[in-house]
């Protein structure tokens, strides 16, 4: 079922409840029902407003990210993570978002997982010789059939994150945040996957715009920065 067929579907749902006859007399019943149909309304309303974020798909790489750029990921990286929840046509969920998914003006260089993992900066800085075929679909997508593409095994990647100021004292939050300093981890199966499929969003590809070789080139990231 499409995306759209499943909002058209629960809105008939909706309509189908606001036509049953008035059997609720007690007022605390006819409250509860008019509860449920005000969160089915906003369910409704949220899975639109998600699906409407995604952008069409577009060459242009993510920024790389700096100190000041934090307060927007922070924003835009909590509706990431809801996105990846909801589903969009034929995908249930995404296991990540990446931003060039949902901004193609100024895009930045970081995406957000299934977990609310924020990676920022993500850079592949070493491969297995060993590769693999997989079937692969996309968010972006929605209407498109998974597609067979190529990736490395495991992969070396670099990047960043957001760190929370806390009271040294108390260990109380205090509400500010940072960029962390670098962190390298290899990852492997699934893990190493969703890196490469992510890394080529924010490379300014994907799986549908290029070949499926486009996938074993990271691209060539200016670094010189990232201190």
């Amino acid at each position: 079922m499409s995306e759209k067929e499943d909002l058209e579907k629960l809105a008939k749902e909706v309509d189908d409840i606001a036509k049953e006859p008035d059997t609720y007399t007690d007022p605390e019943m006819q409250a509860a029902k008019e509860e449920r149909d005000a969160a089915i309304q906003a369910v409704m309303e949220r899975k639109v407003f998600l699906s409407e974020k995604y952008v069409e798909p577009h060459r242009t790489p993510g920024r790389w990210i700096k100190e000041e750029d934090l307060p927007r990921v922070l924003e835009d990286a909590a509706v990431m993570h809801e996105m990846c929840m909801v589903g969009r046509g034929d995908y249930n969920h995404a296991f990540a978002i990446a931003h060039t998914q949902i901004c193609d003006e100024d895009p930045l260089r970081f995406f957000v997982n299934a977990d609310g993992q924020i990676y920022i900066n993500p850079v592949i800085v070493d491969k297995s010789q060993e590769i693999h075929q997989v079937q692969e679909g996309c968010m972006s997508y929605p209407a498109e059939p998974m597609k067979q593409t190529v990736r490395f095994k495991d992969v070396t990647v670099r990047y960043r994150t957001v760190g929370h100021k806390v009271n040294p004292n108390t260990e109380e939050d205090l509400g500010e945040h940072f960029l962390t300093k670098e962190t390298r981890h290899k990852l492997d199966g699934e893990a190493a996957q969703v890196m490469q499929h992510e890394c080529q969003h924010l490379n300014g590809s994907d799986i549908y715009l290029g070949s499926s070789s486009d996938s074993l080139h990271e691209k060539k990231v200016d670094i010189k920065n990232d201190k």
